[in-house]
């Protein structure tokens, strides 16, 4: 909700002063990076006198329905995924899997509501880029063919924790996570200058 507030504020300072406060704030500062841990009721309920308990609960209860039925000038959903691997070089952190040791890990598989998960459709993720590179000083609309070029060469079709494909109906239909808009404005920031046209260089190369 916080990150939301910051970005907000982003926007109505440009839409009603015409002030960029990325120009003076590094985007550093303005886009946080912070460790949460997920929201545990026991652990509350262990820490805290039943009163407090009951309140930040019900209150953790509360922004979450709310934020379910909100778009992103509400609050941002933080998604963290875990993938487990045999190599090493590609692990972040490492971790032994041991069913009955505490210090260890099993695992486990979650049914997820795409809903959540995967809450955009096409148009909504290309609004949410444009409005996330207008926040980087660059001021184009991002669309449906900008989105395509960037879907086809990095296969975010393809990646799940990017896209959510609904087989229910004569043609499947997509979904996209806001884990994928991320990704989009990470490598286009790379090479701002140059990322459209090089993906259209490849994608005719391709052909």
């Amino acid at each position: 909700m916080f990150q939301s507030c910051v970005f907000n504020y982003m926007d109505k300072m440009s839409e009603f002063h015409g002030i960029d406060i990325g120009k003076d704030i590094s985007q550093n500062f303005l886009t946080l990076s912070v460790a949460i841990l997920p929201f545990d009721e026991a652990k509350i309920r262990a820490k805290y006198p039943k009163e407090v308990a009951d309140k930040l609960i019900g209150s953790n209860t509360a922004i979450r329905e709310i934020a379910a039925s909100s778009n992103d000038g509400f609050s941002i959903q933080i998604e963290h995924f875990h993938y487990i691997t045999k190599d090493r070089h590609e692990a972040t952190a490492l971790v032994h899997i041991n069913k009955d040791a505490p210090e260890g890990v099993t695992i486990i598989k979650e049914l997820k509501d795409p809903n959540t998960t995967h809450r955009y459709t096409m148009k909504a993720l290309n609004k949410e880029v444009t409005a996330k590179l207008k926040r980087h000083g660059i001021d184009i609309t991002f669309n449906q063919y900008m989105f395509q070029l960037f879907s086809d060469y990095f296969g975010i079709k393809e990646i799940s924790k990017f896209c959510y494909v609904n087989t229910v109906g004569a043609a499947p239909s997509y979904q996209y996570s806001y884990a994928a808009i991320d990704f989009i404005i990470d490598e286009y920031m790379k090479d701002p200058e140059n990322i459209l046209r090089t993906l259209k260089e490849r994608a005719r190369k391709s052909k």
